[in-house]
């Protein structure tokens, strides 16, 4: 093939490199055979143009078998005809045609990127009272497992201070204490020790309340009162808003 254009070829050469010239000449030249009588100025400037478009180009050979499809030479021709032209020049009016053409042909190609994973909805945390009574439930399991080992302690005479640390060394010995006392009152009271605080238990079972302030309370609690342990540590004589030594496990909201 021969063509007047070599200065032309030269200067896309210069400004976009060796490989996208390559392409551009393959296109024109082992496409259709009505392309490669088209090594004009116009048309390869208008095909140079489509061969920097890496989202057809990277498709490899279907990219050079749309031009099968298209006639250059009759594009060519329309593009210098249309009112455009005269504006934007024949090469930019045969660019957007060559575009038009393009995108029909190759855009179903085109590998669409992948949709972003779904956004996964944290669930919602559990009220507070699900926690406090999961956390209640806890304490008094230790408390009963902590009668039992007691009692297997006095049987054999052995050091329950000892067997405790050994089997329950985490456990703060004040939370042991109160832990024992709850379940031994509580730990088949579900309707009560659900709705009190920890705090309250451990005021309700205090060996100081008396059986008629105990009762009450109990019966406010079932009731669906609120009763905090401020209330009960006054009713058996305690300073109100005193403060008791904080166990390890602290007792949830």
């Amino acid at each position: 093939m021969q063509t007047h254009a070599i200065n032309v070829i030269a200067n896309l050469i210069e400004m976009h490199d060796l490989d996208n010239m390559v392409l551009t000449l393959r296109v024109i030249t082992e496409t259709t055979p009505a392309n490669q009588s088209q090594l004009n100025r116009i048309v390869i400037t208008a095909v140079n143009d489509v061969c920097r478009i890496r989202r057809f180009t990277d498709l490899g050979l279907p990219f050079l078998e749309a031009f099968d499809a298209i006639d250059l030479g009759a594009l060519h021709t329309v593009a210098k005809e249309d009112p455009l032209s005269k504006i934007y020049n024949a090469r930019r009016v045969l660019s957007g045609m060559l575009l038009c053409r393009l995108y029909k042909i190759l855009e179903p190609l085109v590998t669409k990127p992948a949709p972003k994973p779904a956004r996964v909805c944290r669930l919602p945390k559990p009220p507070a009272s699900v926690a406090r009574i999961a956390m209640i439930e806890k304490r008094i399991e230790i408390g009963l497992q902590l009668i039992e080992l007691k009692a297997k302690a006095r049987r054999n005479n052995n050091d329950y201070s000892a067997m405790r640390k050994k089997h329950f060394g985490d456990v703060d010995p004040v939370l042991a204490t109160e832990a024992t006392r709850v379940a031994r009152m509580y730990g088949q009271c579900p309707e009560v020790y659900r709705r009190a605080s920890w705090r309250a238990l451990v005021e309700l079972s205090s060996p100081s309340l008396s059986t008629s302030a105990r009762q009450r309370f109990e019966a406010a609690i079932r009731a669906g009162k609120n009763i905090k342990g401020p209330q009960i540590a006054c009713a058996r004589g305690r300073r109100c808003g005193a403060r008791q030594g904080a166990p390890v496990m602290r007792e949830a909201a």
